[in-house]
Parts: structure tokens; C-alpha cells; sequence
């Protein structure tokens, strides 16, 4: 009998080329994780999801469905269940409750936390309504589950009393590991990137435009979207898209993402920490050191329990002039070099770790 594992990942898989995201990566991370134990891995897509997800970014910029991927529509998941074999299935959100009860009998289920979603929904402003509706769709998967997957330690902990000694596994976030350009084609200072709307960065672009302006030998590439009104960054925003030496761009494919990772001698990844912060993984910082890119970040995160040397800097204090200097002249002296790629081969052993699937393959 053929043992086989179904991912149903909340967004697009980023081998499907569209603009990288944790969940996305961490839909496709798991899938290769999975294949070190499974005969077949097959990723299923929601139609309504999909739908809404290509006519956000744009049909013809998705690539189209591939041989392991499977589109069921939401009315018709029972029905596949019922149909196909005993299996895996892993839920990458706890939208998917009510399809974890429809597989759960027959199948195996998996509910991998990725993201602390409850301090993810308190942050962004949610109604009561809402955060109820998340801890019971959120207890009943974990009930029916046969092992919850969280993506780090610090997560871990903080869940311990929602998953009561329940079977967990440990699996960082795990981007895909670049083979590293030569140093010379490294010209630019990366930094921004997909950051939480309830976190204000204006500090930070204030800090950058103050280091640039002082700077225009050093080219540079903001990472981030055109602010809405009354976001409270316009200003700082609107000063560093002035400047000559900074490139402004946003909704990056996983191709125009590796070309400008490959492109930066250093990525600046500082915001102020937060309790969703505090307990998660930066994805703008793991892309980064993928790509052998080291990194300007900060103590308090869960980083810091998985890299020694850290690749980079940790800055304790508010992100300020001086020690953006001291690390982009670090950086382009490639003095974090060593400890990039005790980095990057630490992200690679997670790809490579069949932890998260082990014992469920029976």
C-alpha cells in the first residue's frame, strides 16, 4: 500500500512562483519534509482559496497546477476524503477545523502551528467574536489531531497549555538555501519586508533615511508597500522613495526575491519587538541568511535559540545611524561570512530533518 501524506497549506505553495509568504514557504518546506517518509506527497489547494489568491496577484502570474498538487472545492473535501486511501492529512490553519473533522476517522491528522494566530488576531484588533471563533475551531483541531508541528521553541512553550501534552514536533521555518553569489556581485543594503500592520516601522525608515542621506555610495532596496492614509510612516516613506540610491519595490515573485537577495551584501531587519514578535520567526531575516545574506536584527526573538554566532548583529538598543554603519561596513568586509554559512547549513539540516513525519507512516 502506497503511504501517502496531503498538505493543505492556508496560501500557495512558493514553488508556485507567486509572492513569497511564511505559510507558502512553510506549505512547500513541509511537503519536502514529508517525502522523506511518505511514498507520494501531494499538496491540496481549496478552490475558493485559490481563487482568491489568483485574482489578488493576477492569473497569468501563477504557474498552473502540477501533477502533486490536487484543487478540491470546499463543498467536495468530504467526498476526496472518503474516497482515497487511509492517509496524512496536515492543516495549515485552524480555518481548516471543520475539514481536519471530515478526514479525521479514517485519516491521520497533522495541525501545524506556524504561526501563533490568537496573539496574531489580539494585535491586528479583533472582535471578541472573532477570537472565539478562533480557540474553538483552534481546540478542535488540535483534539482531532495526532500531532501538532510549531515551528520553534519559544512557540512551543507558549503553547503548552493549549496542546496539553499532546504529541508535538519542533520544526523551524525553513526557506529553501540559495547557493551563494560571489561577494562582488553584492552591491546593494537590503531592508523592510513584509512587516505587521500594527507595527510601526516609521523609527526605523526614519533611521535608514537619516544613514542614506548621509550615504549615496550605498545603493539600496526598500522592501515594502506604498502607505495607506494615515499610516503612520508616510513621511519617513515618502523621504527615503526621494532619494536616487534606493530602489522601492513590493509584491516580489520567488524569482525577483532571489535575484535581489542575491544582489544585497546585507538585509536590516529591525522592528520594535512585540509579544507576536517575541514568539515568532522573522521570515525577512530566515530568507536573508537562506540567501547568504547576514542580517541586522535583535535580541528577544526566537533566533536566538537557534543560531550561535548569530549571522549578523543583534542591536539591544533602537535601531540607530551608528550601528547601521558599523554593520554595512561589517558586512561588506565579510565579517560575518563564517557565520552565514554555519547558518545557512543549520536552515538546510531542517529541510532535511524527517522529524515532524516520523511514526505516522505506518
Amino acid at each position: 500500500m502506497s503511504r501517502t501524506c496531503y498538505i493543505v497549506p492556508s496560501t500557495l505553495p512558493s514553488s508556485f512562483g507567486w509572492q513569497p509568504r511564511a505559510s507558502g514557504i512553510r506549505a512547500e518546506q513541509l511537503a519536502a519534509q514529508a517525502r522523506l517518509v511518505f511514498d507520494e506527497v501531494r499538496t491540496v489547494l481549496i478552490l475558493e482559496r485559490y481563487d482568491l489568491l489568483r485574482s489578488d496577484r493576477g492569473f497569468a502570474t501563477l504557474a498552473a497546477p502540477r501533477a502533486d498538487t490536487i484543487i478540491i472545492p470546499e463543498a467536495d473535501f468530504k467526498r476526496f476524503c472518503d474516497r482515497v486511501a487511509p492517509a496524512t492529512f496536515v492543516f495549515m490553519h485552524s480555518d481548516f477545523a471543520d475539514r481536519a473533522a471530515e478526514a479525521a476517522g479514517k485519516h491521520t491528522i497533522v495541525y501545524d502551528i506556524g504561526s501563533l494566530q490568537e496573539l496574531r488576531l489580539e494585535r491586528a484588533g479583533a472582535s471578541e467574536g472573532q477570537l472565539s471563533l478562533f480557540r474553538t475551531q483552534h481546540e478542535k483541531i488540535i483534539e482531532l489531531s495526532r500531532r501538532a508541528i510549531v515551528d520553534n521553541p519559544k512557540a512551543a512553550r507558549w503553547l503548552k497549555s493549549d496542546l496539553k501534552g499532546q504529541d508535538k514536533s519542533v520544526a523551524p521555518l525553513a526557506p529553501d538555501v540559495a547557493s551563494s553569489p560571489t561577494q562582488e556581485t553584492r552591491t546593494h543594503l537590503l531592508f523592510g519586508g513584509r512587516v505587521a500592520r500594527w507595527i510601526d516601522m516609521a523609527p526605523t525608515y526614519r533611521t535608514m533615511a537619516a544613514y542614506l542621506a548621509d550615504k549615496p555610495s550605498v545603493p539600496a532596496i526598500m522592501v515594502a508597500p506604498d502607505p495607506k492614509d494615515g499610516d503612520p510612516n508616510v513621511m519617513e516613506r515618502s523621504a527615503l522613495s526621494l532619494m536616487t540610491h534606493v530602489t522601492t519595490l513590493w509584491n516580489l515573485s520567488v524569482h525577483n526575491q532571489a535575484e535581489i537577495f542575491a544582489m544585497s551584501f546585507g538585509a536590516v531587519d529591525w522592528a520594535p519587538l512585540d509579544e507576536e514578535r517575541v514568539h515568532s520567526l522573522s521570515l525577512p531575516t530566515l530568507q536573508a541568511v537562506a540567501a547568504g545574506v547576514p542580517v541586522l536584527n535583535q535580541p528577544g526573538t526566537p533566533l536566538d535559540d537557534l543560531w550561535d554566532p548569530f549571522p549578523g548583529e543583534r542591536l539591544q538598543e533602537p535601531l540607530n545611524v551608528n550601528a547601521v554603519s558599523t554593520f554595512v561596513e561589517r558586512a561588506r568586509s565579510g565579517v560575518y561570512d563564517d557565520a552565514v554559512k554555519k547558518a545557512q547549513a543549520t536552515i538546510a539540516r531542517w529541510r532535511t530533518e524527517p522529524g515532524p513525519f516520523e511514526g505516522l507512516a505506518a
